[in-house]
């Protein structure tokens, strides 16, 4: 991955690394932050770990859907402010049966899509 990541950016731009692991920070703060750092050249790269305790300011009527506004958001700032965002997913975590495995993962299965957007299950 680190190689793959030198070929798209140069070694320059990798040396910009923030890893962010705020216990239970709002989304929108998240990526309010992002921006900051991002319009200043500070970062090219952020990681969140995790997204999973992250939240948001809007009501859902599950995680589910909270989750999915959750990535969304995400993948919006990425575009926007022109950064890698590196969301840790520990999904194995939060399951104990094969089937719950499949619905959980199918969820988060949708920020694996961009291809600048890097994503560790």
């Amino acid at each position: 991955m680190w190689k793959i990541l030198q070929s798209m950016y140069g070694q320059e731009e990798l040396s910009k690394i923030e890893i962010d692991d705020t216990p239970a920070i709002m989304v929108e703060r998240m990526a309010e932050i992002i921006a900051q750092k991002a319009e200043n050249g500070a970062i090219s790269v952020f990681v969140i770990d995790e997204v999973s305790m992250m939240t948001s300011r809007k009501n859902f009527t599950d995680r589910k859907e909270e989750l999915r506004y959750m990535i969304g958001l995400l993948k919006k700032c990425e575009k926007k402010e022109r950064v890698v965002i590196v969301a840790v997913i520990p999904v194995s975590k939060y399951c104990t049966e094969m089937q719950k495995k499949k619905e959980v993962s199918t969820c988060y299965g949708e920020i694996e899509k961009p291809e600048n957007c890097l994503v560790f299950v």
